[in-house]
Formats: C-alpha cells, structure tokens, sequence
C-alpha cells in the first residue's frame, strides 16, 4: 500500500486542480478526504499533511452548509491529532456540535 500513495497523492492533485477549475467543491472536499488516507498508509505515517487534508476539506464542506460531512471530517482530524490531546479534544467537541446542528445522531 506505501508504494501506491505517492503515485495517489500526485494523480489527486491532478484531480483537484481540475475540480478547483470546474468549481466542483464538493469533489475537491472528498478528494481532499481520500488524499488524506494516502498520507496516513505511509510510513511513517505524514499525519500533518493527512491533518492539512482535513482542514480543506472541513472547509469545503461549511461551504456547501453540509454540517454532518464537516462534523466528519472534523471527527477525522481529532483521530489524527491524537498525540494532541488537547487539539483533539477541542475538535472533537466541534464534530459532536456540528453532528448536533446536522441532526445526524449517528454522527455523534
């Protein structure tokens, strides 16, 4: 799987520069999402740049109002900055709130 994330990083870069292009930013948020895993199989793992994905992608998706998908990535960010106790705590209170906002009981 580590030899496949380069080649996934780069091919989803291609991908987001033509979605950035199309304005399509719900493809670019969930892109941004699947980049991330590509980080996380590396080893080690590049957890920074997988939690810069997150961001992105969090954005994007308070963007287009979908407050369950942002609480998610939100929720993904938290698992990652795990080593962060405090940085992981914080987002996950903002994941439960969204998920709240959203409606989405599972979520939470």
């Amino acid at each position: 799987a580590m030899k496949k994330a380069a080649p996934a990083v780069k091919h989803a870069k291609e991908a987001l520069a033509v979605f950035a292009e199309l304005g399509e930013k719900r493809a670019m948020a969930e892109t941004y999402d699947a980049v991330k895993n590509a980080y996380l199989i590396k080893k080690p793992a590049e957890t920074f740049l997988a939690s810069k994905q997150m961001q992105k992608a969090t954005e994007l998706y308070g963007e287009l109002g979908d407050k369950s998908k942002q609480a998610a990535c939100m929720h993904s960010a938290a698992v990652i900055e795990k080593a962060d106790l405090k940085k992981a705590a914080e987002l996950l209170q903002k994941a439960k709130e969204l998920f709240e906002e959203a409606g989405d009981f599972k979520g939470q």
